[in-house]
């Protein structure tokens, strides 16, 4: 009976494994990654969060503002004490996307604000 089970076993992997490694096909396309840096238009290059909105723009969290991706060029948010519609604070620790068309950001002085997207034309872009 062991003997049997042994012989079962060599026939599960004589077979299931090779379909296993044949079914990571090498046909499938590579992933390539682009990396971006202050240099491309980045707020700053320590990214402490990521979201993205229902539009498809990635909202990039920084120490040095929020900075907005369409895909080909960003957008930077950041605070002016003289403009009661900039962000309030540069240090963004957290940023997070809702149904609501949303995003929350919170700074390292303050827990959470939010900004709706239909009114994103307010903050100035610096």
């Amino acid at each position: 009976m062991n003997n049997q089970f042994t012989h079962i076993a060599q026939l599960l992997v004589l077979f299931i494994f090779p379909a296993a490694i044949f079914a990571q096909s090498p046909e499938k396309e590579p992933l390539f990654f682009q990396t971006y840096t202050i240099e491309d238009g980045l707020s700053d290059n320590w990214i402490r969060d990521i979201t993205q909105d229902q539009q498809g723009y990635l909202w990039i969290a920084t120490g040095s503002g929020v900075s907005r991706f369409d895909g080909y060029e960003f957008e930077i948010f950041r605070n002016d004490p003289a403009d009661s519609t900039s962000i309030s604070d540069n240090s963004v620790i957290a940023i997070h996307s809702n149904r609501k068309n949303n995003i929350w950001v919170a700074w390292e002085i303050q827990v959470y604000s939010h900004f709706n997207l239909t009114l994103i034309i307010t903050f100035r872009q610096k």
